[in-house]
């Protein structure tokens, strides 16, 4: 297995479209990366984490690099936002989902596709926007670097958007 080229594409992206860098597109740090226990929830009065109980944080072996990670499985979708850990682990149990999602529950019952996925918050009370555009970018590399393996010939015979549509 050949090495992914999704840090490349990402400086890509941002050498092409340098405001990207200045607004979020990069990787935000391990110390924004927290994750709480379940039964921890997020003060209503605090703006950030910086003033949540570090004792509450959920302990992980540290990673030796900052290398993104594809992981491949059940994605849950539904309409609405779920932003309680319990919730999230009631969820992930019952449909061994690695992550929820909002946005391709609507097309996927309509229309056959592949959901490329940037995961940017654990889907508790502690949720914050600093890793949206982060995990945007990445989905993005990771879905060129997942159609460069696609071979032209698979997809020539398929229906463009439009006329799938039509259909509709």
């Amino acid at each position: 297995m050949q090495e992914s080229k999704m840090l490349s594409y990402l400086e890509e992206m941002l050498t092409k479209f340098p405001r990207m860098r200045k607004t979020g597109y990069t990787y935000p740090g391990k110390s924004h990366d927290r994750l709480f226990q379940p039964s921890y929830t997020h003060s209503k009065e605090a703006a950030s984490c910086s003033e949540c109980d570090a004792s509450q944080e959920i302990y992980r072996l540290e990673r030796l690099d900052n290398e993104p990670v594809v992981h491949y499985g059940t994605i849950a979708s539904g309409n609405t936002m779920v932003t309680d850990a319990s919730m999230r682990l009631q969820i992930q149990e019952k449909h061994s989902a690695i992550c929820l999602d909002m946005e391709a529950a609507g097309l996927m019952n309509h229309f056959p596709c592949v959901v490329i996925r940037g995961i940017s918050y654990y889907a508790d009370s502690h949720k914050n926007d600093r890793w949206q555009p982060f995990a945007a970018a990445m989905a993005a590399a990771y879905a060129k670097e997942l159609l460069g393996h696609v071979q032209h010939k698979s997809v020539d015979g398929e229906l463009v958007s439009k006329d799938v549509l039509c259909q509709v």
